[in-house]
């Protein structure tokens, strides 16, 4: 519903849900976007609470993301989970990596070509839970995680 509200106004909020942060690249942009925002959702017969929001501030942590500055950024604790990641050895393993990683996959180019060699360890039928796991799969796995660590280096 909040994306059908928002929608047209998609390169600075980030709605979730019945929630919707606002980051802009200034002060008079922000106020202009707020309006912009608050506008919209007062047109579509809803209401906020004001005792659950946060006006002004300069960065805020939503989402697993840190939001301000005109930027989204993706959480440091998120990116050093992937960084401290073992070298998979099971499907499960494998899904799970593919999770915390595909969470910043819109922060790195190229994300679907860089995985296909994991995503493609989770097909055919081993033995349960038993994975395939070659050079190439060695290289998408440091490629990725050597990624998402510059995506953080960049944006903070």
């Amino acid at each position: 519903m909040m994306a059908e509200i928002l929608h047209g106004w998609e390169h600075f909020p980030v709605p979730y849900l019945d929630e919707v942060a606002i980051y802009s690249n200034s002060w008079e942009e922000h106020l202009n976007h707020l309006n912009g925002i608050l506008t919209k959702i007062k047109d579509a017969g809803l209401t906020i609470k004001p005792i659950k929001c946060k006006f002004a501030e300069d960065r805020v942590k939503y989402l697993e993301r840190t939001v301000g500055h005109g930027i989204r950024t993706p959480n440091e604790v998120k990116v050093k989970a992937v960084l401290k990641f073992s070298v998979p050895t099971a499907k499960s393993q494998v899904k799970a990596f593919l999770g915390l990683a595909g969470y910043y996959n819109h922060y790195i180019p190229m994300f679907s070509s860089i995985v296909a060699p994991l995503t493609e360890t989770l097909k055919g039928r081993l033995r349960k839970g038993k994975i395939n796991w070659t050079e190439e799969c060695t290289r998408a796995f440091k490629e990725l995680k050597k990624n998402v660590a510059s995506a953080y280096t960049i944006r903070t």
